[in-house]
């Protein structure tokens, strides 16, 4: 069976916790399709191999939509993979759909880690269109 990708941003908005009930963090970047190439990618996954080495970062590849995109993830982690050509970033549906909470935690940290402007607005839960 072959697995399904969410875009991130479009299928899949980024939403985070706050310490108000009533209230989330609407993560979004400054500039979407994103302007990411293969060598920040990779110097991001030095990065986080160095700061963290026993977590056991990797790079792992998928092709998603006719398009070979790079991903970075932890060992039994969610990937969040990148697609460079076309400047979109995907995660598997079931991720989603196990832990979505815990997805959009580790789709954030993976943006800060490449470096991505992002925008941050708080919003209450009511106003969200679900």
């Amino acid at each position: 069976m072959d697995e399904v990708f969410l875009e991130v941003f479009v299928d899949f908005p980024l939403y985070r916790k706050t310490n108000k009930p009533d209230r989330l963090t609407e993560i979004t970047p400054k500039q979407y399709p994103l302007k990411i190439s293969e060598e920040q990618i990779k110097e991001a996954f030095e990065n986080l191999r160095k700061k963290y080495a026993n977590k056991g970062y990797r790079i792992v590849t998928a092709e998603i939509n006719g398009s070979k995109c790079l991903g970075i993830t932890r060992k039994d982690g969610i990937p969040v993979f990148f697609d460079v050509k076309r400047g979109r970033v995907y995660v598997r549906e079931r991720d989603v759909i196990n832990n979505p909470e815990w997805t959009a935690v580790i789709v954030h940290y993976r943006l800060t880690a490449l470096k991505i402007p992002l925008r941050t607005k708080r919003i209450r839960i009511e106003e969200l269109d679900v």
